[in-house]
C-alpha cells in the first residue's frame, strides 16, 4: 500500500524510520525483509542505508530518496517561525554556550538580524516581549495570565546543562526552558526599548510572582538572575546596561546575596568592591551580621580556592586595588587567612604575596590590621627584575655577572609586558634579552603584551623586528588571537597593520590588508584548521561579501565542512542571518560531497575503500575537504593502520570508520535490549571463572579484545567489594550483582534497575557522555563511551582548549592517536587503560608540550620499556606517575633523564630501583620522588645528588618514598638529607629492623613519616616520638601494642595520625592520645576501644579531623560532643545508620564524608540543618536518593558535593543545588 506525506512527516522522522528498518534487516527480521523486497524488488541482498532510503521513497511513490527530500523541502515548513524564535532567544540571551567577547558580539548581531527580518517576534510571547522591552505586551499578558511571570518556556531540544563551548550557539541546541526573568537578565540587545524598560519589566515580573532565585544550570553551576545580569566570568559576558538597578531590585525582592557564582565571575576583572558592598548591605538588613563577624568570611568561600577573606584579599593584591583591601580589612577580613587548598595558588601569607607582587601599600595595610610580618627574602632573580624595573644598569649587570642565565629568561620581559613598561622592555633588550625569548609553552613577549593591551611594549617589539604571528602552545594562539579575544581595539589596530593572520583579519573586516597578504602569499586563502576563515566573517554583510569574493578568487574552498559538526561556511552565514553571503557561498560550491549526512557518509566510505586499494585523487580530494587533517595518500594509510584496519577495506569497514571519524550515532549499547545486558552481566561472572565463550561474547558486547587477565584487572579496579573480599578469601569470585553494577555503569546508569528500565523504554542515559571540571580545565568520560563519543569528546577538547584529560581507564591506541594531535593538551591521566599498548603510548612523541603523565596500573599493567622511549620526546614533562606497572624496568624509566623540567616522579610498586635513582640524579626541580620496589643499599647514597632532597629550599620541603630490600645501613645513609620533609617506607621494605629508626632524627626537617605494618612496632613508636619536628604519621595496620601507642603519645609535635585498622590499638592508647597537645587529625580503628575511653573524645585539645574507623552508632554520641571538630569522615563505618547522624547534628563541621554506610535520606535531612557544612561526599551509600539532595541544597555555605556510585541518585536530581555549588556526579 502506498503512503502519503502529511503535515507530521519530517525528514528527520523518515531518516530515523530508515535506520530502524535497516537495523531490523541486519537482525534478519523476516517482516522487514519482505517489506524491503516489495519496495525495492531488485535491491541488494545486503542493503546499505541508502538502499533502505530508496525503498522508503518508493513507498511514498517517489522515484528515489532525492525526490522525496525535494518534496518535503517544497512544503511550507510549519515550524519555521518557532525555529526563528528559538534561534533569536538563543542569540539574544547568551548562556554558557556563548563564550568570549567575539562570540557574544556575533550572537548579538545575529539576533538583531533575525529580529529585523521577523519583527513580529518581539510580541511572540512573554519571553520575547521581556527581551525586546515590549512593556505594554508584558503588562497585557500578565493581566490575562499572571502565572506567566514564573512559567518556564518549553524546552525544544537536548539537555543543555553540560559545559559549553565558545560558539555552541551556532549549532542546534533547541529552546531554553527558562523563566521570563532569566531571559530578561541575560539579554544584551542594543535596543532602546530593551534597555529602557528592563527594570520596569523585571519589577512587573517580580510583582506577579517571579522567583529572584530562579536558575538555569551550566556546567554544574547555577546561573541566577543576578549571575546573568552581572555577567563577566569565563564566558566573558558583558554586564547588562542596567546592571546596577537590576541587581538592587533583585536583592530587594529576596535574591540570595551570597551568590558564589557571581563572586567567582567578577574576580576575573577584579572590580568586586561594588558587589561586596551590596552583599554586606543586604545581608546585614536580613540579620546575618554573624556571617561578617567570622574573620574568614566562610559564607563567601570558594572551595579549594580559599576562604572568602582569602579570596577577596588576594584579589585586591593581584589587581592592586588598595580600596578593596581597605574595605575588607575594615569589615573584619582576616589578614592572616590561610593559603588556598589548591596547590596551584601561592602557598604563602597574604603579606608575603603582597610584597612579592610589589604592592607595598597593601602590605603595610595588612600589617596595620594584624598581619604577621615576615622577612621576605627575595631571590636573586627577584632582585634582577627589581633592578630592571628601576632601570638600574649597574645593579642589573652586577647580578648578571653571577647569573648570566637571567638575561636569557622570559620572566623579566614578560613582567614588563604585563605592566606595559616599554622602558623596561627596551632596557632588557639592550642588555641582551632575545626579542623572541619564550617560555616552556612557546609564549613570547608579544603574546603577553597583546593579552594585556600593553600597546607601548607591543609597538616597541614590532619596531625592533619581532615576529608578529608566532603560535604559543597554551591555546595555539597568535598575539592577534589574544587581542581579538579580549577585544582590545588599540591592540587590534596595531597588529592588523603588520599581521598575516587571516583568521583575525577576516572577522575584523580588513579587506585591504587581506588583499595585500593574498598578493604576497596566495596559499593563505586556503588556510584551514577545523574550519576556514570563511566561517568567521565580519558583521557588516557588504564587507563580508567582499571578503568572500576575495577568498574565492584565491582558491578558497566554499564546500569545506567543519570538523566539529560537518557544517559549511554557507550554513553558518545563514544561521547568522547573512543570507546574501550564504547564497554566494552556495552558488560558488560544487564538486563536494552530498549535503545529506547519510549520503555524505556513504560517499566518504566508498572513497575510503577506493583509497585503500589505489591512489584515487578525486576520493582524496573529497576526504581532504571533509577531514582537513588528511593531507596525502600516506596519511590515509597510516590512519587505517593505527585504527587496526588492513587494506583493502570492505565497504562495511569503511562505513564504520567514517562513522567513528564523524561522531555520527551508530548501533550502540544504548539500543540494546534488557536481555543483552543480562547476558553481559552473566558473561562477566562466567568469564572471570574461565569460560572462554563467555569472554568472547563479552568482548563482542564491548567491541574489545580483553584477555582473562585484563578482565580480572578491570574487576579489581572497579569493584571495591571484590578487592575487600579477595584479601580475606583464597579463591576469588565475582558476584552477579557486582557484575550488574559494572554493566550498568558502563551503559551510563547508576544502578541495575535503572538500566533495565531504560533499556525497556529505549531511553539513553542522562547528560553528556563526559564531564568537564571547568576550574581544573579537565575532561573525563562519565562512563565507557563509544568511538563516536570519543570523537565528540576530542572535539570538545579542541573547541574549549581543554588542557587535561582523565581517560578513566578507557583509552585505546586508536583514541590515543587522535588525542596526540592536540597540541594544547598538557596533562594526561591514562592509568588503568588495558587497551593502551606501547604503540599507542609512543604516539605521545607528538606532544612535546606535555607536562603531566599518569600511566599507573594495578594489578599488573601491559606497558613495557619500549613504550617508555617516548619520554625522550617530552622535554616539558613535570609530573610522571607509573605505579605498579609490571612490565617496566630501570632501563625504560631511565629515559626520564631527558626530562629536565621534571618535578615529581612516582614509580611506586613497579619493578624498578637503583637504575631509576641513577637516571634522575641532578634534576634541579625534582621535589617529589617515589621509587620502585627494588632499591638497595647501593642506590640510596645517590639520593644525596638530588638538589632538593639534599638541601632545604623553603617551607614545603621535598617528598621521598623508598621501597626495596635495603638494610639498616642503607637507611642510615639518608642522614643529612636536609630537604626531605616527607619520608615514606613502603611495602617491600623488609631488610631493616625498627632499631634503625633511631637514624631518622638525623633528618632535621622530617615532618611526615609513613611506615606500615611490621615497620611500626613498639620500638619504632619510641623512636618516632623522638623525631623533633614530626607532624604526621601514617602507620596502617601497625603491629604496635598499647605500650607502643602510649610511647608515641609522648610526641609534642605530632598533628596527624592515620592507622586504619591497628589490631592492638585499645583503650589505654586512646586515652593517651587524648592528651596529645598538637593532635589535630586522627584516623584509626576503634573496635578494641571501650566506651569509657571513647568518652574522652571531647577532651582531645586540638582535634579537628576525625575518621572513627569501625565505630558503631552509639559511639557517635561522643563524636557529637567534639565542639572543635571541622571534618568528619565516616570511612569503614559500614554498619552505621541514621542514628549516628542524629548524634552529630549539633556539630559545626565544614566537611562530611560517608562511604558504604547504611544512612538514608533522613541523614541528609539532618545534615541539611548543619549550616556550617561546606562540602559533603557520599560513596556507594545505597539508601540515599534524589529526595535527600533537596535537604542538602538548603545549606547556605555549601560549595562542593561529590556523589559517587549512588543508585538512588540521578544526574537530574543534582540540579537542586544552587549557583556556586560544584557538583561531581559519577555512576
Amino acid at each position: 500500500m502506498s503512503r502519503k506525506l502529511t503535515s507530521a512527516t519530517t525528514l528527520d522522522n523518515l531518516r530515523k524510520e530508515a535506520k530502524r528498518w535497516l537495523k531490523a534487516l541486519r537482525e534478519n527480521d523476516a517482516q522487514a525483509r519482505r517489506r524491503f523486497e516489495t519496495g525495492y524488488p531488485n535491491g541488494p541482498d545486503e542493503p546499505a542505508l541508502r538502499d533502505v532510503q530508496h525503498a522508503l521513497a518508493r513507498e511514498y511513490e517517489f522515484e528515489n530518496w532525492t525526490q522525496l527530500k525535494q518534496a518535503l523541502a517544497a512544503r511550507p515548513a510549519p515550524n519555521t517561525r518557532a525555529n526563528a524564535v528559538d534561534r533569536f532567544l538563543e542569540y539574544a540571551c547568551p548562556d554558557h554556550h556563548i563564550r568570549s567577547l567575539p562570540a557574544h558580539r556575533m550572537a548579538r548581531h545575529a539576533a538583531m538580524r533575525i529580529l529585523e527580518q521577523n519583527p513580529a517576534i518581539a510580541r511572540e510571547s512573554i519571553y520575547t516581549a521581556a527581551v525586546c522591552g515590549e512593556i505594554e505586551e508584558v503588562e497585557r499578558l500578565l493581566r490575562d495570565r499572571p502565572q506567566l511571570a514564573d512559567a518556564k518556556r518549553a524546552a525544544t531540544g537536548q539537555d543543555r546543562s553540560g559545559s559549553g563551548g565558545s560558539y555552541d550557539f551556532l549549532g542546534d541546541l533547541g529552546g531554553k526552558d527558562w523563566e521570563p526573568l532569566l531571559f530578561l537578565c541575560a539579554t544584551r540587545l542594543p535596543l532602546a526599548k530593551s534597555n529602557g524598560h528592563a527594570v520596569e519589566i523585571a519589577r512587573l515580573l517580580l510583582d506577579h510572582g517571579a522567583d529572584p532565585n530562579a536558575y538555569c544550570v551550566g556546567g554544574g553551576s547555577h546561573y541566577t538572575p543576578l549571575v546573568l545580569a552581572i555577567g563577566e566570568g569565563e564566558e566573558g559576558r558583558p554586564p547588562h546596561p542596567r546592571r546596577d538597578e537590576l541587581v538592587r531590585l533583585l536583592l530587594e525582592r529576596g535574591a540570595e546575596p551570597y551568590d558564589g557564582q557571581v563572586i567567582y565571575n567578577i574576580h576575573f576583572q577584579g572590580k568586586v568592591l561594588w558587589w561586596l558592598k551590596l552583599m554586606h548591605e543586604f545581608s546585614m538588613k536580613a540579620g546575618r551580621s554573624a556571617d561578617w563577624a567570622d574573620p574568614e568570611w566562610h559564607m563567601l568561600d570558594q572551595g579549594n580556592y580559599g576562604s572568602g577573606a582569602r579570596w577577596h584579599l588576594r584579589t585586591a593584591i593581584e589587581k592592586d586595588d588598595i580600596e578593596l583591601a581597605r574595605w575588607c580589612l575594615e569589615h573584619g577580613a582576616n589578614p592572616n587567612a590561610a593559603p588556598e587548598r589548591d596547590q596551584r595558588f601561592p602557598q604563602r601569607s597574604l603579606y608575603e604575596h603582597a610584597m612579592r607582587m610589589r604592592r607595598p601599600e597593601i602590605a603595610e595595610l595588612l600589617l596595620r590590621y594584624g598581619a604577621e610580618r615576615r622577612d621576605v627574602e627575595l631571590s636573586d632573580e627577584d632582585r634582577w627584575i627589581a633592578a630592571c624595573f628601576a632601570l638600574d644598569r649597574a645593579e642589573a649587570q652586577r647580578i648578571l655577572a653571577q647569573h648570566p642565565e637571567y638575561v636569557q629568561s622570559p620572566t623579566a620581559i614578560f613582567a614588563a609586558a604585563r605592566e606595559d613598561r616599554a622602558d623596561v622592555a627596551a632596557f632588557l633588550l639592550d642588555l641582551g634579552t632575545p626579542i623572541e625569548v619564550e617560555d616552556a609553552k612557546k609564549q613570547r613577549a608579544l603574546h603577553v603584551a597583546a593579552a594585556h593591551d600593553a600597546l607601548n611594549v607591543a609597538a616597541l617589539l614590532i619596531e625592533r623586528g619581532v615576529e608578529v604571528d608566532p603560535y604559543e602552545l597554551n591555546y595555539s594562539n597568535t598575539p592577534f588571537d589574544f587581542a581579538a579575544y579580549y577585544q582590545f581595539p588599540r591592540m587590534i589596530d596595531l597588529l592588523r597593520r603588520h599581521s598575516r593572520d587571516v583568521w583575525n583579519l577576516t572577522p575584523i573586516g580588513d579587506v585591504d590588508r587581506l588583499r595585500e597578504v593574498f598578493s604576497a602569499e596566495p596559499r593563505l586563502a586556503k588556510t584551514s584548521w577545523q574550519t576556514t576563515p570563511l566561517f568567521w566573517l565580519p558583521e557588516e554583510e557588504d564587507k563580508a561579501l567582499e571578503i568572500v569574493k576575495l577568498f574565492l578568487e584565491h582558491g578558497a574552498d566554499p564546500n569545506f565542512r567543519s570538523n566539529k559538526d560537518g557544517s559549511t561556511a554557507a550554513a553558518v552565514a545563514r544561521k547568522r542571518g547573512m543570507h546574501r553571503v550564504a547564497d554566494l557561498l552556495e552558488s560558488a560550491g560544487g564538486g563536494g560531497v552530498p549535503d545529506d549526512p547519510e549520503a555524505r557518509r556513504e560517499q566518504l566510505a566508498r572513497d575510503m575503500v577506493s583509497l585503500s586499494e589505489k591512489d584515487d585523487e578525486e576520493a582524496l580530494g573529497r576526504l581532504a575537504r571533509h577531514f582537513n587533517r588528511i593531507l596525502s595518500f600516506e596519511d590515509v594509510r597510516v590512519q587505517l593502520r593505527q585504527r587496526g584496519f588492513k587494506p583493502p577495506l570492505s565497504l562495511d569497514q569503511a562505513r564504520e570508520l567514517i562513522l567513528q571519524s564523524s561522531g555520527a550515532p551508530r548501533q550502540s549499547a544504548r539500543r540494546r535490549k534488557p536481555e543483552d545486558y543480562q547476558q553481559a552481566a552473566q558473561d562477566f561472572v562466567s568469564a572471570f571463572d574461565g569460560d572462554a565463550a563467555a569472554l568472547e561474547r563479552l568482548n563482542q558486547h564491548y567491541g574489545r579484545s580483553f584477555t582473562r587477565e585484563d578482565l580480572g584487572a578491570e574487576i579489581w579496579r572497579r569493584v571495591y567489594a571484590f578487592r575487600q573480599r579477595s584479601s580475606r578469601e583464597p579463591k576469588r569470585h565475582l558476584k552477579l550483582e557486582e557484575a550488574q553494577i559494572v554493566v550498568a555503569q558502563d551503559a551510563g546508569f547508576s544502578s541495575w534497575p535503572a538500566l533495565m528500565q531504560a533499556a525497556t523504554a529505549r531511553t539513553p542515559p542522562q547528560g553528556e557522555p563526559y564531564v568537564i571540571d571547568a576550574k581544573e580545565n579537565r575532561i573525563s568520560p562519565r562512563r565507557r563511551i563509544t568511538a563516536a563519543e570519543w570523537d565528540e569528546l576530542i572535539g570538545v577538547m579542541k573547541e574549549r582548549r581543554i588542557t587535561a584529560l582523565d581517560a578513566g581507564g578507557f583509552i585505546t591506541d586508536a583514541v590515543m592517536t587522535r588525542v596526540a594531535e592536540l597540541d594544547h593538551v598538557t596533562s594526561l591521566s591514562l592509568g588503568g587503560s588495558r587497551e593502551l599498548s606501547d604503540d599507542g603510548l609512543l604516539q605521545l612523541a607528538r606532544m612535546p608540550q606535555l607536562e603531566r603523565l599518569d600511566l599507573s596500573e594495578y594489578p599488573g599493567g601491559k606497558l613495557t620499556d619500549r613504550g617508555l622511549e617516548v619520554l625522550r620526546h617530552l622535554p616539558n614533562l613535570r609530573t610522571f606517575e607509573m605505579t605498579w606497572q609490571a612490565g617496566i624496568t630501570d632501563a625504560g624509566v631511565a629515559n626520564l633523564r631527558y626530562c629536565d623540567q621534571i618535578e615529581s616522579v612516582n614509580l611506586m610498586g613497579s619493578p624498578t630501583g637503583d637504575g631509576a635513582i641513577e637516571a634522575l640524579q641532578g634534576k634541579p626541580k625534582l621535589r617529589s620522588f617515589s621509587t620502585g620496589r627494588l632499591v638497595t643499599d647501593a642506590g640510596l647514597p645517590l639520593l644525596h645528588n638530588f638538589p632538593l632532597l639534599k638541601e632545604w629550599h623553603g617551607e614545603e620541603g621535598a617528598r621521598l618514598l623508598i621501597d626495596g630490600p635495603f638494610t639498616n645501613a642503607g637507611l642510615a645513609g639518608l642522614a643529612g638529607l636536609e630537604g626531605v620533609a616527607d619520608l615514606d617506607l613502603f611495602w617491600h621494605v623488609t631488610g631493616i629492623t625498627t632499631d634503625s629508626f633511631a637514624h631518622l632524627v638525623h633528618l632535621p626537617n622530617l615532618m611526615s613519616l609513613g611506615c606500615d605494618g611490621q615497620l611500626s612496632d613498639d620500638t619504632a613508636m619510641r623512636h618516632i616520638a623522638a623525631i623533633p619536628r614530626l607532624r604526621k604519621l601514617r602507620a596502617q595496620e601497625s603491629v604496635a601494642t598499647e605500650d607502643g601507642f602510649v610511647a608515641l603519645a609522648l610526641s609534642k609535635t605530632l598533628e596527624g595520625f592515620w592507622g586504619r585498622e591497628c589490631p592492638n590499638f585499645g583503650s589505654r592508647g586512646f586515652v593517651a592520645f587524648s592528651k596529645m597537645p598538637s593532635l589535630r587529625s586522627l584516623g584509626v580503628g576503634l573496635k578494641a576501644v571501650d566506651d569509657a575511653a571513647l568518652s574522652t573524645l571531647p577532651d582531645f585539645p586540638a582535634l579537628r579531623e576525625l575518621t572513627p574507623i569501625g565505630m558503631q552508632d552509639d559511639g557517635f554520641r561522643h563524636v557529637g560532643k567534639c565542639a572543635l571538630l571541622e571534618r568528619l569522615t565516616c570511612m569503614y563505618c559500614r554498619d552505621t545508620t541514621d542514628a549516628a547522624t542524629e548524634h552529630i547534628r549539633g556539630l559545626a563541621i565544614k566537611y562530611y564524608y560517608a562511604g558504604l554506610t547504611q544512612i538514608t535520606d533522613r541523614s541528609l535531612e539532618i545534615l541539611g540543618g548543619m549550616e556550617s557544612l561546606e562540602q559533603v561526599d557520599f560513596y556507594e551509600c545505597m539508601k540515599i536518593t534524589d529526595t535527600g539532595l533537596s535537604f542538602l541544597a538548603r545549606l547556605p555555605r555549601l560549595r562542593e558535593v561529590h556523589l559517587d556510585g549512588l543508585p538512588g541518585v540521578t544526574l537530574e536530581g543534582t540540579k537542586v543545588f544552587r549557583s556556586g555549588v560544584h557538583v561531581y556526579y559519577s555512576t
